[in-house]
């Protein structure tokens, strides 16, 4: 069988299945959507816009945040990150990285009771504080830790020092 038509075939199986499911109420269709505008909606990515749009700037600092993430990230384009909130009726989690161009890496929202815990995997352009900030029952919770990046798992230079003195060249 040739590749194209397998894809194709592959991708209507997909499409059939996931629209039998939306059907059947297994899934809901437009389940993931913005809420509300921020300032990073309007092209402004400054740090501290960014953390008051999200609560951040007078959250309480909490140690019912647990951020599960490697204190020297061999790969900055890639570091995995996994954050879980103990604090009860726990509504959000926004992930942001101080000296990224743009600091929001991600913003999970929690349903009905729904467990606090996300892992994905986010990028630093250098080394930089990651902020996490929770919001539960109405109020914001924050906890930070500090993720030194390096190239090639050496530890001798920081990822964003060796591209910008790339960029020179």
């Amino acid at each position: 069988m040739n590749k194209t038509r397998r894809k194709l075939l592959i991708g209507a199986g997909a499409a059939g299945a996931f629209t039998i499911a939306t059907a059947a109420g297994l899934t809901q269709s437009g389940a993931a959507h913005a809420s509300g505008s921020t300032a990073n909606d309007f092209g402004v990515n400054d740090f501290e816009t960014m953390l008051n749009d999200l609560g951040g700037v007078n959250a309480q600092s909490s140690n019912g945040i647990n951020i599960t993430v490697p204190d020297v990230a061999e790969q900055g384009a890639i570091v995995p990150i996994e954050i879980y909130s103990q604090i009860p009726g726990s509504e959000s989690i926004a992930i942001l990285v101080e000296k990224n161009a743009i600091p929001v890496v991600a913003r999970f929202e929690f349903k009905n009771g729904g467990v606090a815990r996300v892992a994905t995997r986010i990028k630093l352009a250098e080394s930089s504080p990651v902020h996490v900030v929770v919001r539960a029952a109405g109020k914001h919770y924050r906890a930070t830790k500090f993720v030194k990046a390096v190239i090639g798992g050496c530890g001798d230079e920081d990822f964003g020092s060796a591209m910008k003195s790339n960029s020179k060249t």
